[in-house]
């Protein structure tokens, strides 16, 4: 159950309104193709015939505020709210949990007609194997089971130590090569692909050359793993502006716009798109200080606080609706 504080916040937000609103579908393929899962779970099932179940699942994970309870709830509209929001307080998220066969051959069609672009498209594809054992029935048989271990042994959690010890002699499969059809790559993928992966930033250091001692500077960043670094990199080419960079403490890399100029042209060229969930409260705020800075307010003590008080309520710092 959703706490009672954030209830109270949802209703100051004009929970009515956003309900009404209609979202592009790729934005949910962005979002999904980061905060997104795929996944099958086999467990043990006394009441079947094999002794085993297999359900399918698909996911996707927000951090734990309400105006991303509100933005789940917007795209389990779109899937005909085949879905349930969940709150795990163990990691502080909302999940939006969708699972069964026919839930997820809605699902699978989504995702067919707008297409995933990150690895997470090899999972997809191996999801959809699935799909195909689990209708014609082949779930039901032992080769049909073992043949799914197979294809699970590929998703991100792998498989767990009770399927290695029950079914050693499963049926190992070739992954799908990732191929994704990048061509197709729009703003509105991209701003889903942010609400996840993405962030906005107004940074404030120290500069002992400048009169007020510190320095303003604008910042859009997404960071994604190398496997998918061909992804950051047609951003790169879709925008015509940015650089491409590997990070220095794990296997990821960074696309990253930092000069004014680009991040001006971002907003203009996204000003027909739409953000939603706290990444969009996160947008607004950063395009409020954008505007101090272009005005060269910041410049001056009473700017310089406005983006420093903005900022600090930003990203992660961002808890409740303001």
């Amino acid at each position: 159950m959703i706490r009672s504080d954030y209830i109270l916040n949802i209703v100051f937000f004009n929970y009515n309104f956003l309900l009404l609103m209609n979202i592009n579908p790729w934005y949910i393929t962005g979002i999904t193709d980061g905060d997104g899962c795929f996944s099958v779970s086999i467990i043990k099932d006394n009441t079947t015939r094999l002794g085993w179940s297999v359900s399918l699942i698909y996911i996707l994970t927000a951090a734990a505020n309400p105006a991303n309870y509100l933005m789940l709830e917007l795209i389990n509209t779109y899937f005909n709210n085949i879905g349930r929001i969940i709150t795990n307080p163990h990691d502080n998220t909302f999940n939006l949990k969708i699972t069964g066969l026919i839930n997820c051959l809605i699902v699978r069609d989504h995702f067919i007609n707008y297409p995933l672009f990150t690895y997470k498209l090899v999972h997809f594809q191996l999801w959809c194997m699935i799909i195909d054992l689990i209708q014609s029935k082949q779930h039901l048989t032992w080769l049909g089971l073992l043949q799914i271990i197979g294809i699970k042994e590929h998703f991100k959690e792998g498989l767990s130590e009770k399927l290695l010890f029950n079914f050693p002699f499963y049926i190992p499969i070739s992954t799908p090569v990732y191929n994704p059809l990048l061509f197709l790559m729009n703003i509105h993928w991209i701003c889903g692909f942010i609400n996840s992966d993405g962030s906005f930033s107004l940074l404030i250091r120290k500069d002992a050359k400048l009169i007020l001692g510190e320095r303003c500077s604008t910042e859009i960043s997404i960071t994604q793993h190398s496997i998918s670094l061909i992804v950051l990199e047609r951003i790169n080419s879709f925008l015509g502006y940015g650089s491409v960079k590997p990070k220095s403490d794990k296997p990821a890399y960074r696309f990253r716009i930092s000069s004014l100029a680009n991040v001006n042209s971002f907003i203009n060229l996204f000003k027909e798109a739409q953000f939603l969930g706290a990444k969009a409260l996160d947008y607004a705020d950063f395009c409020k200080g954008v505007e101090i800075i272009n005005s060269g307010k910041h410049l001056t003590q009473a700017g310089l606080e406005s983006i420093r008080l903005l900022s600090k309520g930003m990203n992660s710092n961002r808890t409740k609706f303001e």
